[in-house]
């Protein structure tokens, strides 16, 4: 049960990850010149808006082979942002969850968190919820959905 529960949030934050960027369209294509992407800016965040929500659907279904993806396109992204750090773009946007964010050891740390997270995905060992089990992983979400609101 602890796998779907946390195939289900990993999937989620890759799906807000790509919600984001697609609500803020204009200012995630911006961003993309920190990493040196100002020539098909329109066309490389569509395919990452694509790529993230595909692999979002595919590691909430639990499919071994997209966690792995989207702990790889984590990884990417990480040595993407330590090469613009390095380069002197600290505190630039970053476009990771639409383009409020930037650049930092922060922005660095949580994008290898969620690459190891997701990679380790697999790794977990998987059993079937039962009916209750499912209920708990619905209520759960529907009382975190409820604490969202409230905030």
């Amino acid at each position: 049960m602890v796998s779907v529960v946390a195939c289900l949030v990993l999937g989620l934050v890759l799906l807000a990850s790509a919600v984001l960027k697609l609500v803020d369209g204009a200012g995630s294509r911006a961003a993309l010149a920190t990493y040196g992407v100002t020539r098909g800016a329109a066309a490389v965040w569509g395919a990452l808006v694509a790529v993230e929500a595909a692999l979002a659907v595919a590691v909430g279904a639990g499919i071994d082979a997209a966690a792995y993806a989207a702990g790889g396109l984590m990884a990417l992204f990480c040595a993407a942002q330590a090469a613009a750090l390095s380069g002197g773009r600290g505190g630039a946007p970053c476009a990771c969850f639409g383009s409020r964010g930037r650049i930092s050891q922060a922005s660095i740390g949580r994008t290898a968190v969620l690459a190891i997270a997701l990679a380790a995905l697999p790794l977990l060992p998987r059993s079937e919820p039962t009916t209750d089990g499912w209920l708990a992983i619905g209520l759960a979400f529907a009382l975190l959905g409820l604490v969202v609101l409230a905030i």
